[in-house]
């Protein structure tokens, strides 16, 4: 497999919004009768229960903890059954779609891309899938981040933040919308194309503009745009100080 690197020689970045959550209550009328805890708190047609009811995990069970947060994300309930919601309990996510766009937080960085439809049969059954397929892979160039954590989130977005010590690479990924943003602590970040391109926009022909780049992979094309005062470098430096893309 054919890959090609661009280097930006500044970060890039954005920054994420905050707030959301969902509430549940049932019932039409104020009235509240308590029984036994195994039988829940009734709550006009409703009931609601004050602790885990037995079943496969036990009656002693305890909710999974959502270890991997960060920043602002700490100080406020865990957003449970959410698209990105996979980056709060494993050190890296599972696939998280955000429509029309796919994203992952893996070891070797953050994957993104665009799916595309597949038709599986199974049993006689026909299932329309659309599996993550990384097109790009966004990682820092000067450290190894040791987990990816929610760091914030709100109604339409999520912030996912790398992290090492005092360094940190933190990404902003949007429900509905093909931008993604990314901003560094220090250093460079780097865009790591995982399939031979087709290039649309060269930063070095002089035709385009230095601080845009946009191919073609998989099919699909994607742009990356490097704020100003930055240069874009599809040469690996030297010294490995700028990042790529």
């Amino acid at each position: 497999m054919t890959s090609l690197d661009f280097w930006p020689r500044t970060r890039t970045g954005k920054r994420a919004a905050a707030c959301v959550l969902i509430a549940i209550v049932g019932g039409s009328s104020g009235i509240v009768a308590a029984s036994r805890a195994d039988d829940g708190v009734r709550l006009g047609l409703g009931t609601y229960f004050t602790k885990p009811r037995s079943g496969i995990l036990g009656a002693d069970a305890s909710p999974p903890v959502a270890e991997f947060r960060a920043g602002e994300a700490l100080g406020r309930a865990a957003p449970t059954s959410q698209w990105y919601t996979s980056v709060m309990f494993e050190r890296w996510s599972s696939g998280m779609h955000a429509h029309p766009m796919t994203y992952k937080a893996t070891a070797a960085g953050f994957e993104l891309g665009l799916p595309t439809q597949s038709i599986v049969t199974d049993g006689g059954s026909r299932e329309l899938r659309y599996a993550h397929a990384p097109a790009v892979v966004v990682s820092p160039v000067a450290f190894k981040p040791q987990d990816a954590r929610l760091s914030g989130f709100s109604d339409w977005s999520a912030e996912i933040t790398f992290g090492m010590g005092s360094e940190s690479l933190k990404t902003t990924i949007l429900h509905g919308s093909p931008f993604s943003y990314y901003e560094l602590a220090s250093g460079d970040v780097r865009f790591h194309l995982t399939g031979k391109p087709d290039i649309v926009a060269d930063p070095h022909d002089g035709k385009h503009d230095p601080r845009v780049a946009a191919f073609t992979v998989g099919g699909h094309t994607y742009a990356v745009f490097a704020p100003s005062g930055s240069r874009l470098s599809s040469k690996r430096p030297a010294a490995r100080r700028s990042s790529s893309l």
